[in-house]
């Protein structure tokens, strides 16, 4: 659950006494494991009287069975591996997307409940169950909303960065070596654009470029300033998902400022062919996906703010 905050929410590497050191993922997943033990401490016998007793009678065995199912949903579900092997031997691949460990386990139940009769299953509950699952996103959102609000007008604290946009010569010339439309292209150019609507209505207005050419404008355009400070170089880049390669690579640019992310992936990708993306398709995508989070890593650490 926490690996979704990692690119949201930098933390500092922490040392303890000289011995070893925490990197900002690992103190992420320390909280989340201390708050699941939290969870399991007070209030999780509640959840597991409603899905184990209340909702149907589980007996040991059956119980195995259940969390032998959602084991093999969530992994089903999550495996970039499995899709790998899938592909490589001719066979559908089943899509990686988010999967609800309580939703796997309530369905495993339901099962267990049709085979043994329908009838032992308690309807009631298993509609309070289904309620939570549309009530809880909603509520999750008001809380967030009031609490956003709190910390930007009362406490003044800056609760998101705004998004510039400029379609410079460079970004011209950029998008032009990908067969972008040129004519098309100067109607914009040095024009700047506050937010991403502004954008993409008016590229959109032109009938000149299609929606992917009009995202990949968007992306190119975007103003991300990003410095290579020597000093964080040396102290503050989380080594641990790069290989010696690529940080050698980064060292390279110490020194460095860039205004648009392209400039960054290109100045690294000539300096070592490891930060290269590979061809897309089903037999890369893993690798394209490890290089996407490397390089999030690396804005997430030189990105300047203003």
């Amino acid at each position: 659950v926490m690996g979704v905050f990692v690119n949201s929410l930098p933390i500092e590497p922490i040392t303890f006494f000289g011995l070893f050191t925490l990197s900002g993922a690992q103190i992420l997943f320390l909280i989340g494991g201390i708050a699941i033990a939290a969870g399991i401490i007070t209030y999780s016998h509640k959840v597991m009287d409603t899905v184990g007793a209340n909702l149907l009678r589980l007996s040991p065995l059956t119980a195995f069975i259940v969390v032998l199912a959602e084991s093999i949903v969530l992994f089903v579900f999550s495996s970039e591996r499995l899709e790998y092997f899938l592909v490589s031997h001719g066979l559908p691949a089943l899509p990686l997307v988010p999967v609800s460990s309580s939703q796997a386990v309530v369905g495993a139940v339901i099962g267990i409940g049709l085979i043994k009769s329908y009838r032992q299953i308690r309807i009631k509950v298993l509609a309070e169950i289904a309620t939570g699952w549309v009530t809880t996103p909603i509520i999750a959102g008001l809380i967030t909303f009031v609490f956003l609000f709190f910390l930007q007008n009362v406490f003044n604290q800056k609760v998101y960065y705004a998004s510039e946009y400029l379609v410079s010569g460079e970004v011209i010339s950029h998008l032009q070596k990908q067969n972008m439309d040129g004519a098309g292209l100067e109607k914009f150019r040095d024009k700047s654009f506050d937010n991403e609507i502004e954008i993409f209505q008016d590229l959109n207005s032109i009938g000149v470029f299609s929606e992917k050419q009009i995202t990949e404008i968007i992306r190119d355009a975007k103003i991300e300033p990003t410095l290579f400070d020597a000093e964080i170089i040396k102290s503050g880049l989380d080594t641990l998902w790069l290989s010696a390669k690529q940080v050698q690579a980064v060292h390279g640019l110490a020194g460095s400022q860039f205004t648009y992310r392209w400039q960054v992936e290109e100045s690294l990708q000539a300096k070592e062919a490891e930060w290269s993306y590979k061809p897309a398709g089903i037999f890369n995508r893993q690798w394209n996906r490890n290089l996407q989070s490397q390089y999030d890593t690396i804005f997430r650490t030189f990105k300047t703010r203003p």
